[in-house]
């Protein structure tokens, strides 16, 4: 837990030592959860998937009961297909940073519930938007290299090629 001078380093913008901000971050959370057995891990990760889809369930009831409409079952359907697709782009290496997928988890369920029952389109509508330009800029970076990446890149291989001619000359 963080203290109160730790909170007052990262609000100033003082000098925090790269475990304290890892640790304020959560990045020691996820180390030390990384550090325990699989079997552990599985079952932790197990029941976040059952809890999870007990509250979607939960919700569909809820929505059901209140207005007698099915818009709970569709967001919860839609929801859990979501979820699945953003884990196969993770995985797919599409999505390269865990904090990617967790704003595309974060988004997924606001624009699902955020614009209500007489206007959930325009959630979902708004939600694709979203989707197809995070893709067209994964795609346009990967096949068109900014120029900052390909300034870093020549950088790269000329200094490997500085280093294999000192690694040369020794011998």
């Amino acid at each position: 837990m963080p203290s109160y001078e730790d909170l007052c380093d990262i609000i100033t913008i003082g000098a925090v030592s790269k475990g304290k901000m890892s640790e304020i971050t959560g990045g020691g959370f996820f180390s030390r959860f990384q550090q325990r057995s699989e079997a552990f891990q599985k079952t932790v990760q197990i029941s976040l998937l059952i809890s999870s889809v007990l509250i979607l369930a939960i919700y569909s009831y809820v929505v059901y009961t209140w207005n007698k409409s099915k818009l709970g079952l569709i967001t919860s359907v839609s929801v859990v297909l979501m979820d699945i697709y953003n884990f196969l782009l993770f995985k797919s290496g599409m999505i390269e940073k865990p904090i990617g997928i967790v704003f595309m988890f974060i988004v997924n369920r606001i624009l699902f519930v955020s614009f209500g029952e007489g206007y959930w389109i325009y959630g979902y509508m708004c939600l694709y938007i979203c989707y197809s330009v995070t893709f067209g800029w994964l795609i346009a970076k990967k096949h068109f290299p900014f120029e900052g990446d390909v300034i870093l890149e020549n950088a790269k291989l000329s200094r490997m090629k500085t280093m294999r001619g000192k690694a040369l000359e020794k011998y």
